[in-house]
């Protein structure tokens, strides 16, 4: 019920060249949000954010989403990131709802647990330059659930508080 392009077949994309002459070109931006569904879907996307980061030396801030599926790799980013220049970073893990309502959502069994342990993991990262959140789309079907998305969090990470979530408003 989220998001489906995943599905639909990359065309016209930027490279990882192309996505660094822009910002060579234009370095005045000081935030850029990466967005497109699962970011870690694109398999040069370590790439894309290496060229983001040295053509844009000055850069303020860096965020951008993920479902957490592929923990490992976005682990190793961050870490990566924050190895870097840049001024802050902060990545967002999509859960649509508790449990069974956000498996339900995505369609894909598995993925609160590997959203919930690249989140656990993330939180672990202590910079001052870094932020974790989790985000909500909020839809019909899971605006009433954000105080059991809460509890359900804690369950899993202690010390989760209201304001290490974020809310989308969904649209189609």
């Amino acid at each position: 019920e989220m998001c489906q392009i995943w599905q639909t077949k990359s065309v016209n994309e930027m490279t990882p060249a192309e996505i660094e002459t822009f910002f060579s070109r234009w370095s005045q931006f000081s935030w850029v949000h990466l967005t497109g569904g699962e970011l870690f879907m694109r398999r040069d996307f370590e790439d894309v954010v290496a060229a983001i980061l040295h053509a844009n030396r000055r850069l303020y801030l860096l965020n951008f989403p993920t479902t957490g599926w592929f923990g490992d790799r976005t682990v190793a980013l961050v870490e990566r990131i924050l190895r870097s220049r840049v001024g802050r970073l902060m990545v967002t893990i999509s859960i649509d709802g508790p449990p069974a309502v956000h498996e339900q959502m995505r369609g894909l069994p598995g993925s609160w647990q590997r959203a919930i342990d690249t989140y656990r993991r993330l939180r672990g990262i202590r910079k001052r330059n870094f932020q974790v959140v989790v985000g909500m789309t909020l839809l019909a079907k899971n605006a009433g659930l954000v105080d059991d998305v809460i509890a359900a969090i804690r369950q899993e990470v202690p010390g989760f508080e209201r304001t290490d979530l974020h809310l989308n408003i969904g649209h189609e």
